[in-house]
């Protein structure tokens, strides 16, 4: 093994000199990388290291990496233009003159097909001197350089929302249904993941539902329709639901929506008003019998009867006759009715000075009494 390394190490040694002495070539090789579509611009220098003057040929030809250089054969279609490398290559194949101690630049363009299989790829740019093209391919290149690349893959991971709902806005207790449209706009399967977060109308969040739980996987180009569940018999009142979605491999991206729905068990408020009616009037015969029981206590101390001759006794059973209900009668006063005497209403006497002739019938004291007149007797001085 030692021996081989020395022998090719020295052949190496003995032949670069030979093309240095001939032709210079920068860089030797060429490594990129590229996608579909890709335009590499790139570009090669020669320098003429004879005294003589040199007519390049240059040519381009795909390598394998198992079999070595392949002859290059120009593609007739996409299909075969989709694995060469030397066809994605545009060089000027025309004749390159250069003088002695000359140098130039010669620019080319890799331009990838947007069929290219991924991949690595390999092809050789080869300088050959002579009169024509033809005896320049005969004969041994003067320089070769050596061009790499790699095809990477064009992934595109999209994923885009397209519905996000509830099947209605009100519920009454039962499940909660959330549906979700996702559609795939790249190039690539997709297996979306994450949750709907449910929150209370306080902000509180109160449930958290899984997405996509089977694991299922949306290919390039399609809708898919998604649901998940969630129980909400004990819930009330507004709620919100925000929806996550996370997908992509390479990178990981995401889509949200939220949308807000009602919580409103009919059912139980049906109930608890029916129980709330029956309560109401239950306390309503109750309130009225106390009512009733207090009223007649009042009246009969009030005429002094017996309690149990003015308090209604409970009803008996269906089986004894009911006996009929004795008029309360008030007791009669047998004294005889005397009439009172109306009250008269006088207006404040004022009194009143005057000068009356005592010649004169004085008025009786009954009548002066009954008319409520004061009369101030003077005498005559």
């Amino acid at each position: 093994m030692l021996r081989f390394s020395v022998v090719l190490f020295a052949l190496l040694v003995v032949a670069q000199p030979a093309f240095a002495a001939e032709l210079e070539v920068t860089p030797v090789v060429i490594d990129d990388k590229a996608k579909a579509r890709d335009i590499l611009k790139r570009s090669i220098t020669v320098r003429n290291t004879t005294e003589r003057k040199l007519n390049l040929f240059p040519s381009v030809n795909d390598v394998d990496a198992r079999e070595g250089e392949e002859e290059f054969v120009s593609a007739q279609n996409a299909d075969d233009r989709a694995d060469s490398l030397a066809n994605w290559i545009e060089l000027s194949r025309g004749v390159v003159e250069l003088n002695p101690g000359e140098e130039k630049t010669l620019p080319f363009v890799v331009r990838i097909t947007a069929n290219a299989v991924p991949g690595t790829y390999h092809a050789s740019i080869s300088f050959g001197d002579g009169g024509d093209r033809a005896s320049a391919e005969n004969s041994t290149p003067l320089a070769v350089v050596a061009v790499n690349l790699e095809v990477q893959e064009d992934i595109k991971e999209f994923m885009q929302l397209k519905a996000f709902k509830t099947d209605s806005l009100f519920f009454s207790g039962d499940d909660v249904l959330f549906n979700y449209q996702l559609e795939n706009i790249g190039n690539q399967e997709l297996k979306p993941k994450g949750e709907i977060r449910i929150y209370d109308r306080k902000g509180t969040e109160v449930a958290s539902v899984e997405v996509n739980a089977d694991g299922k996987e949306v290919s390039p180009s399609q809708v898919s329709q998604l649901a998940s569940v969630w129980s909400a018999a004990s819930g009330f009142g507004r709620y919100k639901a925000y929806l996550n979605v996370d997908y992509g491999s390479s990178q990981t991206a995401s889509v949200q929506d939220t949308v807000f729905f009602w919580i409103i068990p009919w059912q139980q408020l049906l109930g608890l008003i029916i129980v709330s009616l029956i309560a109401i009037i239950v306390l309503a015969l109750y309130s009225h019998r106390w009512l009733e029981v207090r009223h007649h206590k009042k009246f009969a101390l009030a005429h002094g009867l017996p309690l149990a001759e003015v308090v209604p006794s409970a009803p008996a059973a269906p089986s004894t006759p009911v006996p009929t209900p004795v008029p309360l009668v008030p007791p009669v006063d047998p004294s005889p009715v005397q009439e009172r005497p109306p009250i008269i209403t006088r207006a404040t006497p004022q009194a009143v000075s005057h000068t009356v002739d005592l010649s004169k019938k004085a008025p009786t004291q009954s009548r002066v009494a009954t008319e409520g007149q004061v009369i101030n007797l003077k005498r005559r001085a």
